[in-house]
């Protein structure tokens, strides 16, 4: 299975995090190369985020080789547009032909996630998150995985 990686996800890598660790064991047992992917504005996000976190030099070299195994999508093509304006359309219940489930309400999303929903989408692969942001959309626009840390972490301590 191919999966796109939430800029959290890539956090967590950086960081070690026993989150991290779940993710590769379940998700990557053959590595990462052909298996993860990201969207090109994740190279930014997460840029912006070493950048704002003031990252050591090692931190971001790990990243700098991580990145270096995986391929970033690009958000150039005119379907990936058009996936992003019916993406943002239905998170907002303004979608002409699907309408959210009843137990989600309308909800503007962050445009890197608009972004990263669209390259799931236009790939047709799983997107990986440890927030909720992208639970909506799941079965109807992507296939989507959250990646529940507080569960990780209480079945680690019991």
């Amino acid at each position: 299975m191919k999966y796109v990686l939430d800029t959290n996800i890539l956090i967590h890598y950086v960081r070690d995090s026993i989150i991290w660790h779940h993710v590769e064991k379940n998700y990557f047992t053959k590595g990462v190369k052909g298996y993860a992917f990201i969207c090109e504005v994740t190279e930014a996000e997460i840029a912006a985020f070493a950048h704002e976190n003031k990252w050591q030099k090692y931190k971001k070299e790990k990243l700098a080789r991580f990145l270096k195994r995986i391929e970033s999508i690009s958000i150039s093509s005119t379907f990936v547009k058009k996936l992003y304006v019916d993406i943002s359309a239905y998170s907002r219940n303004r979608h002409k032909s699907l309408q959210l489930p009843k137990r989600f309400s309308s909800r503007n999303m962050g445009k890197n996630d608009i972004w990263i929903a669209a390259i799931t989408a236009y790939k047709g692969y799983t997107l990986l998150s440890t927030d909720r942001d992208f639970e909506h959309l799941e079965g109807r626009i992507i296939n989507f995985e959250y990646i529940d840390m507080d569960e990780i972490i209480k079945n680690i301590d019991s």
